[in-house]
C-alpha cells in the first residue's frame, strides 16, 4: 500500500512540523545530557546542525524515500522468533558461543514468499489522515482583566465549580485542564469500585486510536480512578486543548455503542490479573489493611477481584455507566495560556454531556472520613499471600490529631529531622531491610506519622522489626532533646528554603493548585503561610509533638497501628497462588494472633486485631477536617 502510494510530501511536512514543535517547546535537558548529545552530533553533522541535526527534518527528497520503500520487500525481510516455550522440543540445533543459547537458522519457505507476492489489498489499512491536532497558532493570549496571583473561582452553579488562572509567568502557548467527576458510586460497594476500574480500562482502549494524533502533537491526557470518582487530566498547546476534551467526552458519551464483547472479556481478564498481582505484593496488602482499619470505607484488591469475576458487559452498562454522569458533581481547573471565556466554554462542554449532573444540594460534600484508633498499640498481622515470597513488610502508623497549618508544618519538620537517622540506624547499621523510610500522613484532615521497613522473613521476624522501630523512636526522642539551638535554626532555614523553591514548570504550579481544589481547602498561598509558621517552631514544640505521637510512660493516649505482612520463611517450598486459586477464596487475608516472637518484647503489650469489622465498630469518626 505504501509503495503504491509512493512518497507523499504532505506526510513529510506533517512530521516535519511535529518535530519542529518538539524541538521548539522541549523541556530543558540536564547539562550532562546536553554535553552527550552535542558530542555525538559533532561526529555526524556540520557545526550549524549540531543542535538540530538529529532532530529536525529539513529538505524533502522523494527519491531517497522511494529508494527506501523499494527495498521493503519480502525477499529482504528477516524474521526473528524468541521463546522459552519450545525448550524441550529440540528445535534448535545450534549454540552461540558467548552465553550458550540454543538457536536455529532457516530460510523462509518458498510457499510463504509466493503467498506474500499475491496478497489481496487490505481495506483496513490506509494512509494516515491529516492530523487535525497540530496547532498553528502559538500566540500568547492577552488577559481579559488583571491576572490574580492564584486561581479564582470563575463560576459556581448547581452542577459544580470552575477554577481558573491565566498564566503570566511561564509565557508558553500551553494550557492545563483538569476535570474531577465526583460520585458516590465507588464508595457504595467493592463491586461498583471494580466497575469503575473496568470502565476506565475499557475507555482507554476505546479512545486510544482517536487520541493518538493528539499525543503525536504533544498533547497528553490521563484518566484515573479515585475513591470518590474519576479525574481527567489534559495538557498541551492551548489552541486544540478543547478539541481533545471534546474527543474524550464524546467517547464517554458513546461508550456503550463502542463496547464489544470480545474487548470486554479481554480487558476484564487483564484487570483480574492486575488485582491478582497486587494481592501478591506485601506492600499492597500492607496498604489495604491499614486503610481498611483507619478509613470509613476502603475496598481491597481481593474484594474487587471477587466482584469482577462475575461481571458481564450488561452489568457494567446497567449498574455503572448509566448512573455515572447523573450521580456526578463537577470540579474543574483550567490554567495556562487560556482566557476566562475559553475556560467557561470548556466547563459548559463538560456540563452538556449526558444530561444533567448532580446538583450541589444533592451532592455529599465529603463522604470519606477517618476513624479514631483506640488508645495503645494495635497490631494487624497477616501472612503474605505468596508462599514463594520471603519479603515481609511492616508499617507502624502513629495517629496524631486533627490537622492545622501549624501542626502540618511541625510534622514536616519532624519528618525532615527523622529522615536521615531512620535510614542510618534501621537500614545501614541494623540492616533490617532493603527499604526503610518514614512518611507523613494526612488522611482526610487527620495527621499521622509512619515508619516502614521491608524485610525478609528468613532473617528477621516481624515482631523483631516492630521492636526495633520502637527502639529507634526512643532514640529519636533523645536526638530531638539533644538538638542544639544552632542546629534547630539551621533546620528551620532548610525547610524554609525548600518551600521557597520556585516552580520550574507550569505543571508543578498546576498540580499544587489542583491538590487544594481536590481537598476542598483552597489555600493556594499555603507555602507562604507555612513559611511564616516555620518561624514559630520551637525546641519545646518539637519535643512535645514527638512525645505526643510515640509510646512512653507519660503518654498513655498514644494511638499506634502496626500492620505486619509476614513473608515465607522457606520460599523454596512455596508456589505463587494462581488467579483461579484466589478467586476460590472468600478471604485471602487471615489475621493472626501473637506468637513466641512477641514474648520477649521490651515495650508495652500489643493488642491484636482479630477481626477488622469488629474492631472498627468500637471506633469513633473524626469530624470532617480541613487543614487551613
Amino acid at each position: 500500500m505504501i509503495q503504491k502510494a509512493g512518497p507523499l510530501e504532505k506526510i513529510f511536512r506533517e512530521i516535519q512540523q511535529m518535530e519542529q514543535l518538539n524541538f521548539d517547546y522541549a523541556e530543558e535537558l540536564t547539562t550532562i545530557e546536553n554535553v552527550e548529545n552535542l558530542s555525538e552530533s559533532m561526529q555526524f553533522f556540520p557545526p550549524v546542525d549540531y543542535l538540530t541535526g538529529d532532530t529536525l527534518m529539513t529538505d524533502y527528497n522523494p527519491q531517497i524515500l522511494k529508494e527506501c520503500l523499494d527495498s521493503l520487500i519480502p525477499e529482504n525481510c528477516n524474521i526473528i522468533i524468541s521463546s522459552k516455550t519450545f525448550d524441550d522440543q529440540n528445535l534448535c540445533q545450534l549454540t552461540e558461543k558467548w552465553f550458550g543459547t540454543k538457536y536455529s537458522v532457516e530460510d523462509i519457505p518458498k510457499e510463504w514468499e509466493e503467498q506474500w507476492a499475491n496478497l489481496p489489498s487490505n481495506t483496513e489499512l490506509h494512509i494516515p489522515a491529516p492530523n487535525h491536532f497540530i496547532p498553528n497558532n502559538f500566540d500568547l493570549l492577552t488577559p481579559e482583566k488583571e491576572v490574580p496571583e492564584y486561581p479564582e473561582k470563575l463560576c459556581q452553579d448547581e452542577c459544580g465549580e470552575l477554577w481558573f488562572r491565566q498564566d503570566q509567568k511561564f509565557k508558553l502557548p500551553r494550557s492545563y485542564c483538569y476535570v474531577y467527576l465526583i460520585t458516590e458510586l465507588p464508595l457504595q460497594s467493592p463491586r461498583l469500585a471494580a466497575l469503575l476500574d473496568l470502565y476506565l480500562n475499557l475507555f482507554e482502549q476505546q479512545v486510544m486510536e482517536d487520541a493518538y494524533p493528539a499525543s503525536m502533537a504533544q498533547y497528553q491526557y490521563s484518566i484515573k480512578a479515585t475513591e470518590q470518582g474519576l479525574v481527567i487530566k489534559m495538557n498541551g498547546f492551548n489552541q486544540k486543548l478543547s478539541q481533545l476534551l471534546d474527543l474524550l467526552l464524546h467517547h464517554m458519551e458513546s461508550f456503550e455503542n463502542n463496547l464489544n464483547e470480545e474487548t470486554f472479556q479481554g480487558i476484564r481478564q487483564q484487570q483480574m490479573k492486575s488485582y491478582h498481582n497486587a494481592i501478591l505484593k506485601p506492600c499492597i496488602v500492607r496498604k489495604d489493611i491499614r486503610l481498611s482499619v483507619i478509613q470509613e470505607v476502603h475496598w481491597t484488591s481481593h474484594q474487587k477481584l471477587l466482584e469482577i469475576k462475575t461481571v458481564t458487559s450488561k452489568d457494567l452498562l446497567e449498574e455503572f455507566v448509566s448512573k455515572l454522569f447523573p450521580s456526578c458533581h463537577l470540579r474543574m481547573l483550567v490554567q495556562g495560556n487560556t482566557t476566562a471565556s475559553q475556560a467557561i466554554d470548556m466547563y459548559k462542554m463538560v456540563k452538556a454531556r449526558k444530561g444533567e449532573l448532580l446538583s450541589l444540594e444533592k451532592y455529599p460534600l465529603s463522604k470519606l472520613r477517618t476513624l479514631e484508633l483506640l488508645n495503645g498499640s494495635w497490631v494487624a498481622r497477616v501472612n503474605g499471600c505468596n508462599p514463594a515470597d520471603t519479603n515481609s513488610s511492616v508499617i507502624n502508623y502513629y495517629q496524631y490529631k486533627e490537622g492545622s497549618l501549624m501542626l502540618e508544618v511541625l510534622l514536616e519538620f519532624i519528618h525532615m529531622v527523622m529522615d536521615e537517622p531512620v535510614f542510618d540506624i534501621l537500614r545501614t547499621r541494623e540492616q533490617l531491610g532493603y527499604h526503610v523510610f518514614c512518611t507523613n500522613h494526612i488522611t482526610f484532615g487527620i495527621l499521622g506519622l509512619s515508619l516502614t521497613v521491608n524485610s525478609q522473613a528468613n532473617k528477621f521476624s516481624v515482631a523483631h522489626v516492630d521492636e526495633r522501630i520502637e527502639a529507634f523512636l526512643q532514640k529519636f526522642v533523645d536526638i530531638v532533646k539533644n538538638m542544639m539551638a544552632s542546629e534547630l535554626s539551621e533546620l528551620k532555614e532548610t525547610l524554609t528554603s525548600m518551600k521557597q523553591t520556585i516552580d520550574l514548570t507550569l505543571s508543578e504550579e498546576v498540580e499544587r493548585n489542583w491538590n487544594e481544589i481536590v481537598n476542598e481547602e483552597y489555600i493556594f498561598n499555603r507555602l507562604k503561610r507555612q513559611i511564616e509558621l516555620i518561624k514559630d517552631i520551637t525546641h519545646k514544640s518539637v519535643i512535645e509533638c514527638v512525645q505526643d505521637i510515640i509510646s512512653s510512660k507519660d503518654n498513655p493516649g498514644y494511638k499506634k497501628l502496626s500492620v505486619q505482612v509476614v513473608g515465607a520463611s522457606k520460599p523454596e517450598d512455596g508456589t505463587p497462588p494462581s488467579l483461579e486459586n484466589l478467586l476460590g477464596q472468600s478471604n485471602v487475608v487471615q489475621l493472626l494472633g501473637p506468637n513466641e516472637d512477641d514474648s520477649d518484647r521490651n515495650f508495652p503489650p500489643d493488642h491484636f486485631i482479630t477481626d477488622i469489622a469488629s474492631y472498627k465498630k468500637q471506633l469513633k469518626l473524626y469530624p470532617i477536617t480541613k487543614i487551613c
